[in-house]
């Protein structure tokens, strides 16, 4: 009832909110978000918003272009590449996926998510020897990452390595 009180930047979030969560249709909140955009093209939070509208309604390449817009909007929000990269092996595209996982880990080389994530890619992609690479070097950079002390682990027991594998998992 009071939404006219509010800021026009701030009435698009919101309506686009309501029509998802309160009304349940997707395709308003889209519609909405689409406008804000529209209007307000260099709102990073505008197509932020609409980027996830479109992965939660399985329009990938959509959200994906949103997300580069994204990074054309503000080049320092490197945390969009993990996300573009998420988006590409959400449609089994692994070598695009793992572009922009080098991408990010060339932008934030201290963040060991980023080689743990292309530890993930190496291994679904069935290179062993790059996976456990990928994983180790998540390890040299947190030697307490348990995510990649049991991805190792796990690869190792994939790989016949029981011993290994044992022994990662003790550790």
């Amino acid at each position: 009832d009071y939404m006219y009180r509010l800021p026009e930047r701030v009435q698009f979030p919101v309506r686009a909110i309501t029509y998802w969560i309160v009304r349940r249709d997707m395709e308003r909140a889209i519609a909405t978000s689409e406008m804000w955009t529209e209007l307000y093209p260099d709102d990073v939070e505008a197509h932020e918003q609409l980027a996830g509208y479109y992965e939660v309604a399985g329009r990938i390449e959509e959200a994906r272009a949103e997300q580069e817009r994204i990074l054309e909007l503000d080049p320092g929000r490197i945390g969009q590449l993990q996300m573009i990269s998420g988006l590409y092996r959400a449609e089994g595209e692994f070598e695009k996926a793992l572009e922009y996982l080098e991408r990010y880990a060339a932008a934030a080389p201290s963040d060991p998510t980023a080689f743990t994530g292309m530890g993930d890619l190496h291994r679904r992609m069935g290179a062993f020897p790059e996976a456990r690479q990928s994983y180790n070097r998540a390890l040299a950079l947190d030697p307490g990452d348990v995510a990649a002390l049991v991805r190792l682990a796990s690869l190792s027991y994939e790989t016949g390595e029981f011993e290994a594998a044992e022994s990662g998992l003790a550790e």
